[in-house]
């Protein structure tokens, strides 16, 4: 399963819980395996990647063997990426299931962004952009669900009936 989510992918993976197996993408900045650019590249080179790409000047990508060595054990794997790597894996592995958590309203998703303070109104304006057009690609998903503000348990329990569902 891979499942995209522009601003709670951390809290669900967190309370999913030990029942299911959580992986999440590789990357060099802000994630929970860093590496270094130049082993990055050289995954890249040697195509160890299932997929990878560059957003906002970060490279970001899965290791085939995070997908391959659990499913060839016969277990199930949950992956966080973004839209691109999310519609990437279906194009290789078309029995995926894509989830799409999508933000209840852009002004929630400005304010967050903007209460950060690390952002400029470039930056935010960039941001925006760029989940506009993963919400118009979340089209390809098998499976949408609204993060309504403040209320990440019902978003949680949607994640783990779709999990249920199709395992």
């Amino acid at each position: 399963l891979i499942v995209e989510s522009p601003s709670k992918a951390r809290s669900i993976n967190k309370y999913l819980g030990s029942d299911y197996k959580v992986l999440a993408s590789v990357g060099l900045i802000r994630d929970l395996s860093p590496i270094n650019k130049p082993k990055f590249l050289s995954m890249i080179e040697a195509d160890e990647l299932i997929e990878w790409s560059r957003v906002y000047g970060n490279y970001y990508g899965v290791p085939k063997s995070q997908i391959l060595d659990p499913t060839s054990n016969g277990n199930n794997v949950l992956l966080r990426v973004d839209v691109q790597g999310a519609m990437k894996i279906k194009s290789t592995i078309p029995e995926v299931i894509l989830i799409f958590i999508k933000p209840d309203s852009v002004n929630s998703v400005k304010k967050h962004l903007s209460d950060r303070g690390q952002l400029s109104t470039e930056q935010i304006k960039t941001r925006l952009d760029s989940m506009n057009n993963e919400i118009e690609l979340s089209k390809h998903f098998d499976y949408i669900i609204i993060n309504e503000e403040g209320n990440i348990d019902l978003v949680v329990n949607k994640v783990k009936d779709i999990i249920d569902h199709n395992i």
